[in-house]
């Protein structure tokens, strides 16, 4: 090693000056913090730990946009009040940045993270949370409690994990709205925590998306924050490096299995035609019980088997545990085979 390659640069040894400015308590893993009253340090990293670092994902923008759009158009709807939704820069950094930045206490929701395969965090602003909670249930959102009774301080109540458990259904609502045309995203509580040592669900060097929500509701001023880690989005770059939000290309494999998953669930109307009969309305008026309406069909022939309305299938009138049934003999395009081989023999 030349003495070069031994020497600082002047960012890394303003880094350490930094890192070695603060208290002279040695660093610790999250691991080696468990104590209630003590203060958690996390290890930070010199040489990826710069925040506000822009990132190269255009549609990630329109996504987070979209997202405050849809979350702050359902809340207001659901609480029949007006308020500001601002959606800041979508950030890429480490969870040690993004864990530094939580209040203690705090209203934080341990995520699953369904569509990535992840788990991921919800942080409410706790005074933002309590005026959620006053406005669900009924009150007006201009008394809240005293601070000493907000629940970041002394734990949620049953009623109140059901709240959040309300409030996350609007969440997951803007959510898979906002990504439907990048992956189809939803989430579900795994839990609520006050204390952020109780979420730190991921390393500290390990990147994570914050993507957060500037929200003024009357005299309330607060955040929600979604984090997700940035391993759980990169299958989908190339969908994040579009200039413009699209919808999916029909020649993506993972969509088209997506796309195969949700029509399968969907229901469709089948009708099986016996014939059919022609009258004036005079001779549908003069019907009476008894009669007998002669069809198109010879009693022999295939019936015609309709989905949604269109032919699709020609089959056998049958019985099947004791109810009329169709067998289906072909599709339509077979029958229409069979009969031009039909009409081209005789001719011939």
């Amino acid at each position: 090693m030349s003495s070069s390659d031994e020497l600082l640069t002047a960012e890394e040894l303003a880094a350490l000056s930094e890192a070695f400015s603060g208290s002279p308590r040695a660093p610790r893993a999250t691991s080696e913090v468990r104590a209630e009253d003590d203060t958690v340090v996390l290890r930070y990293d010199l040489v990826g730990g710069s925040s506000n670092q822009r990132h190269d994902y255009p549609a990630l923008d329109l996504v987070h946009e979209a997202f405050a759009l849809h979350l702050g158009a359902t809340l207001q709807r659901a609480m029949r009040q007006y308020a500001s939704f601002v959606p800041t820069r979508p950030d890429i950094l480490n969870f040690s940045e993004v864990y530094a930045s939580l209040p203690t206490p705090c209203s934080i929701v341990v995520l699953e993270v369904e569509g990535v395969s992840s788990t991921g965090l919800l942080v409410f602003a706790p005074n933002l949370l309590q005026l959620f909670f006053d406005l669900l249930m009924g009150g007006t959102g201009t008394d809240p409690p005293p601070t000493s009774e907000q629940p970041t301080a002394r734990g949620f109540t049953p009623t109140e994990r059901h709240l959040i458990r309300h409030l996350l259904g609007f969440v997951n609502h803007s959510l898979r709205a906002a990504w439907a045309d990048i992956v189809p995203m939803s989430i579900r509580m795994v839990r609520a925590e006050m204390d952020p040592r109780h979420a730190a669900i991921f390393n500290p060097s390990e990147r994570v998306v914050e993507l957060r929500v500037d929200v003024v509701w009357g005299e309330v001023r607060g955040d929600v924050r979604f984090i997700v880690p940035m391993a759980a989005l990169k299958p989908f770059e190339k969908r994040l490096a579009r200039t413009a939000v699209s919808s999916p290309n029909p020649a993506d494999p993972g969509w088209s299995e997506t796309i195969r998953a949700r029509l399968g669930e969907v229901e469709v109307n089948i009708t099986a035609v016996l014939g059919r009969a022609e009258m004036t309305v005079r001779d549908l008026l003069r019907l009476e019980v008894g009669d007998v309406l002669r069809l198109d069909r010879d009693p022999e022939a295939a019936l015609e088997v309709l989905v949604e309305g269109v032919e699709k299938y020609a089959g056998k009138a049958t019985v099947q545990q004791g109810n009329m049934a169709v067998t289906l003999a072909a599709t339509k395009d077979e029958l229409r085979a069979a009969n031009d081989g039909a009409k081209a023999e005789g001719t011939s």
